[in-house]
């Protein structure tokens, strides 16, 4: 059976517009490794496991660091997540 992939629109992953670019082909499945580029400074995107409740996504040439729940599985949940974050952290009430 041949694995279908999906192609993957950049994430937004702060309110300063710092962007993953997610591997060209990826399924949605979130791995705890490599998951993508960091767009401006093209440094390697990890996810790894920092507790049994959190993973952090972080940037192996910048250092950046952005923790998320660990029942975030694909990158659609990721995605809304960090999404909500960015809202959180600008101070905006989010509607609906």
């Amino acid at each position: 059976m041949k694995e279908t992939y999906l192609k993957i629109k950049p994430i937004q992953m702060t309110k300063y517009n710092e962007i993953l670019k997610v591997n060209e082909e990826n399924n949605d499945i979130l791995l705890n490794f490599n998951i993508g580029i960091h767009k401006y400074c093209g440094g390697i995107i990890d996810l790894i496991n920092i507790s049994d409740i959190n993973k952090a996504i972080v940037c192996r040439h910048c250092k950046l660091r952005i923790v998320i729940p660990a029942s975030i599985e694909t990158h659609s949940e990721l995605r809304e997540e960090l999404k909500q974050k960015i809202w959180i952290e600008a101070g905006k009430d989010i509607v609906g």
